[in-house]
Parts: C-alpha cells; structure tokens; sequence
C-alpha cells in the first residue's frame, strides 16, 4: 500500500517513458479540473441570461403599455428604457456565447482537437471566401465559423454531443444571434458596410419576442454537460501531443486563456465585447 502510493507521488524516482506518462496525466487532470469549473461557469450565466431576457421582456411590455395609454400612440415605438434594456441583454448574450466559445475549445484540446484561426485550415467553410478575400477579418473570424465545422465532423470527439443536429442548430443560431449584437451600438448603415450585401438578410432586426431562449440555452446546456462527460471519459485515453498551459494546442489557435491574472479566478474573462 504504502509503495503504491509513494509511487504515485510526484516525487517518485521514474524512467523517461514513466515521467512522460505521469507529466501527460497530471496535466490531463488540471484540464479535466478546468472543463468542470468552466461548465459551472457557463450553467450560471445561462440562468442569468435568462433572468436578463425576462426582464428585458418586462421592461418592453410595460413601456409597450404605457405608450399605448397616451392619446394618438400607436403603442409600439420603442422608447429609451427598453432600447437600453434590449441593448444590455444583447451583450449579456454576446458574452455569453464568448464563454460557450471558450468552454467548447477546451473541452476539444483536452482531447487533443485544436481550432485553427486559419481559413485555409477548412475549405469546407461557407465564408472562406468573404474571409480570404477581407485579410482584417480572417483570424478572429475564421475561428468562430472553424470551430463549429470542427463540431460537424462525424469523426469528432464531441460530434454526438455537440454536432448533433438538434444542439448544432442551435449553437449555429447562437453564433448568428452574436454576429449580430456583436455591433449592438453600431448603425445600420456601418453594419452594412462592414459586412457586405450578402449579410444583409444575416443582419436584419431580430425581435426579442421572437427568440426562443430557453429551449436554446436547455439544449446548449444539456450538449455542453454531454461533453464535459465526454472528456472526464476519454480525455485519459488521448495519446496525441500535450495540450500546453492554457489548454489548447496546435498552431494558430485562438488563446482565450491569455486572459488570466494571478489574482483572477480561472472562470474570469475579460470585457467579451472586446473580443471580434
């Protein structure tokens, strides 16, 4: 008993192939540990999401009334209150989906699975020809269309979780909803521009009313939970090349975590509207 355990201990005397082995599955296990925190993180902002949507909802209808109530209003002009309250709720949904960005990434470089920023990387991507021809938005951009064509691959790791259609479709809707609100402020005009004629129907007015948020966020939820079992499962059993530091590996891969302080918790995240 004792000489199990001592040959566990970090201090053990061991031969390359053994230091290699013990350095692969401690660092596997500080990543499991991350995947854990991560998925309590985007659980509580999902239910704060919610409680944001109900009362960005409240605050429309009351406005909604109020202006109904005044002789010669049609009731439906939207006034300063709920524009402000619709606006917050879209960055609360952008930063949101940022973390969903970075908890899924993880989930796949604790697999072995990187992201590349590259549009080259995926010729399969719809927008790579937006992207190659447009220099200034291929990294950021790329990656977010990169990450979800890595999902869709039957092969993946996470396929079943998160590529599956129902759960799929709605992580496409969400990055849509985030592409969209990622200019919350912007004017239509610039909006436009910025984006090109082919986005204008991407970028029409979406109506609160219209979203259905919780069926997303419960189906989101339920993948992302899918796939933290997923890596608690088989993240043991990955022989590729060590993920580094801050989780990911490869080339060109989007690095959420040079966020991190010494003094901030791992969960922490800089201002999302910061990030393309």
């Amino acid at each position: 008993m004792v000489a199990t355990e001592l040959k566990a201990s970090k201090w053990a005397n061991r031969d390359p192939a053994e230091s290699i082995a013990y350095s692969r599955a401690e660092r596997v296990k500080k990543e499991k540990e991350k995947v854990g925190r991560l998925m309590d993180r985007v659980s509580w902002k999902a239910e704060l999401l919610r409680l944001a949507y109900g009362r960005a909802l409240e605050i429309l209808h009351v406005e909604r009334v109020e202006s109904a109530n005044i002789e010669g209003h049609n009731g439906h002009t939207q006034g300063t209150r709920s524009k402000k309250a619709e606006t917050m709720f879209k960055i609360d949904f952008f930063e949101f989906y940022t973390l969903l960005e970075r908890y899924i990434t993880l989930c796949l470089s604790t697999l072995g699975v990187s992201v590349s920023s590259s549009v080259e990387d995926y010729r399969t991507n719809f927008n790579a020809l937006r992207l190659i021809t447009n220099p200034a938005l291929r990294a950021s951009h790329a990656f977010h269309a990169n990450l979800l064509t890595t999902l869709d691959e039957e092969t993946g790791p996470l396929y079943e979780a998160l590529g599956n259609h129902k759960v799929r479709a709605q992580l496409g809707a969400a990055k849509d909803y985030r592409n969209r609100w990622k200019g919350v402020e912007e004017t239509t005009s610039r909006s436009a521009s910025r984006w090109g004629a082919d986005e204008e129907d991407r970028k029409r007015t979406i109506k609160l009313e219209e979203l259905d948020l919780d069926n997303m966020l419960s189906l989101l939820l339920a993948g992302c939970e899918q796939a933290r079992l997923v890596v608690q499962d088989k993240a043991d059993t990955f022989r590729g090349p060590l993920p580094t530091t801050n989780g990911h590996t490869g080339p060109g891969v989007i690095d959420f975590d040079m966020m991190e302080t010494e003094d901030a918790p791992y969960e922490y995240q800089y201002d999302a509207m910061e990030i393309d």
